[in-house]
């Protein structure tokens, strides 16, 4: 039986949705010991996923940016890496912390194999100890504009760490079909430990029911797809940025579908091109003639 640590990055749900995907995979591998490791609401979800593996659940104090009002707060985060800010520690006094707790783990649990999504650190901890990590990404050394070339000593930071994984994981399809290519640009001496695994979706078979409210009033309809990803600042900017596209006079009569990525039913609402709002169920038992639908979060069989 081996033992298998899964880090995952507590920014946003991207992370924690790639990997317990794949966790389905290596559950279906053999009679294995799994560990899961994150912070905050990640780390809620994993014990509420979990519930008969609660000992094998983690909190490690990962360090984060910091908030701003359209995702990660560039000021604040600079400023954070010497001085505490809105109760952060300083990130110099984060990072000792939680490394030095996660290499404590990492002693008492004995790893055979880790992986980790998003968590560099935990690269490093692997690499002291011999340990086969592998990393999961569809990052690695984003091109920049000349405009944001300060940020290049951070971005050469983070490829260091993530070079020190003994296989590169790419959450997307080998070349020259990568979407994420311009944020890669791996080096030539790890070319070798890079793999494409294609993207985590899920393969599951859907049993499907009747049709709902939802599907049945978008039936022969043509609409775009919007997205609202990550955690609540960056999802929250990303809906402002849809709402100033949504008033452009090009989209008055396009047809939309906003799904918000948040198990929350009081944002499901149907919107007419007056601006009138309706529940959906009373919109498809009335027929109206909708421009826009906010939906919390979509089930498998919606999507």
């Amino acid at each position: 039986m081996a033992k298998i640590g899964q880090f995952i990055y507590p920014w946003g749900n991207g992370h924690y949705s790639r990997m317990m995907r794949l966790n389905e995979k290596l559950k279906e591998s053999g009679d294995n010991e799994f560990h899961y490791f994150s912070k905050g609401d990640i780390y809620k979800k994993l014990l509420e996923k979990f519930p008969d593996e609660k000992e094998n659940v983690h909190e490690v104090l990962m360090p984060t940016p910091i908030d701003g009002k359209f995702g990660p707060s560039l000021a604040k985060s600079l400023w954070n890496f010497l001085l505490p800010v809105e109760g952060n520690e300083p990130l110099v006094t984060q990072i000792s912390s939680y490394l030095k707790n996660e290499g404590k783990l990492y002693n008492k649990i004995g790893f055979d194999l880790v992986i980790n999504d998003g968590d560099m650190g935990s690269n490093v901890l692997a690499e002291r100890r011999n340990i086969t990590s592998l990393f999961v990404t569809n990052q690695f050394k984003p091109k920049l504009w000349k405009s944001r070339m300060y940020f290049k000593p951070a971005l050469e930071f983070v490829a260091k760490q993530i070079s020190k994984a003994s296989r590169i994981l790419v959450a997307d399809s080998e070349p020259p079909y990568t979407m994420c290519e311009y944020n890669l640009n791996f080096s030539k001496e790890i070319q070798d430990k890079v793999t494409y695994v294609g993207h985590f979706t899920n393969n599951k078979t859907i049993e499907k029911n009747e049709k709902n409210d939802l599907e049945k009033l978008i039936s022969d309809s043509v609409y775009g797809y919007w997205m609202r990803t990550g955690n609540k600042s960056t999802n929250d900017g990303t809906g402002e940025r849809y709402e100033e596209a949504f008033h452009q006079s090009e989209m008055k009569d396009e047809k939309r579908i906003i799904s918000h990525a948040r198990d929350d039913p009081s944002i499901d609402r149907v919107l007419d091109k007056n601006g009138n709002k309706y529940s959906i169920a009373e919109a498809y038992e009335k027929k109206i003639d909708w421009i826009q639908i906010d939906k919390g979060f979509l089930s498998e069989q919606e999507k």
